[in-house]
């Protein structure tokens, strides 16, 4: 179970790797699918420019759902706040709003190494 937890973990670590080290250089857009009990749709991300929060500057990521109801069939297009990333000696943060998170990723740590995400 703890190695498939751990390849799990590793290949999401080389997606988020490959996702950060493109998402300042590229015009980029990413879909994914959203599957819940009420309702359905996708997401699209899209790079929004840049934004600058106390000096440091951050990827901006503009979040639009587009979902439909599976009992009303009907459809919705929702924006969310944008995500800010940002990248550092290896260290990925992230704020969302209304949530910072100062170490989602840190790429410099060994085996064995812990830290807090949000707490």
């Amino acid at each position: 179970m703890k190695k498939r937890y751990f390849s799990i973990l590793l290949f999401w670590g080389f997606c988020v790797s490959a996702f950060a080290q493109q998402i300042g250089e590229l015009p980029a857009v990413w879909h994914y699918s959203y599957d819940g009990l009420s309702q359905t749709g996708s997401m699209l991300l899209e790079r929004d420019g840049e934004a600058e929060i106390g000096g440091e500057t951050y990827v901006q990521l503009k979040r639009t759902a587009y979902y439909t109801h599976r009992i009303f069939l009907n459809t919705d297009t929702i924006l969310f706040p944008p995500i800010l990333l940002r990248s550092e000696n290896g260290i990925v943060s992230c704020y969302d709003g209304s949530n910072y998170i100062d170490t989602l990723i840190n790429f410099n740590t060994e085996p064995g190494d812990r830290w807090v995400i949000g707490g």
